[in-house]
């Protein structure tokens, strides 16, 4: 987490294979805010608090990296808190172990 959290952006640049990237959760659980290709699910777990870029498109990924580390203190600051909000609120143990509940005693 120390080294994760040290990071000003973290950018997942894969052209295939990814289900769910943990490495995203991890980056955003400790308010690290990402730049992805959107490949698998990395775009639902990003959201709007990051970049999606096609696979295969470095320029993109240069540019939303260069976007988010032009963020003032105050709107990265902000971002940080929304990232990890969105992480425990979605993909938290609690978070998962109630969506599973739900399931299982409703059918849907």
């Amino acid at each position: 987490p120390a080294v994760m959290a040290a990071l000003d952006v973290l950018v997942l640049a894969s052209t295939f294979g990814e289900g769910f990237p943990n490495v995203l959760g991890e980056a955003m659980a400790c308010g690290v805010p990402c730049v992805t290709t959107g490949v698998g699910d990395a775009a639902v777990v990003v959201g709007d608090l990051g970049v999606v870029v096609e696979k295969g498109d470095p320029a993109g990924l240069a540019r939303g990296v260069e976007e988010l580390l032009a963020l003032d203190a105050v709107a990265r600051s902000d971002l940080a808190g929304r990232c990890r909000k969105r992480i425990a609120d979605r993909y938290s143990l609690a978070s998962i172990a109630r969506r599973y509940e739900d399931l299982y005693e409703t059918g849907s």
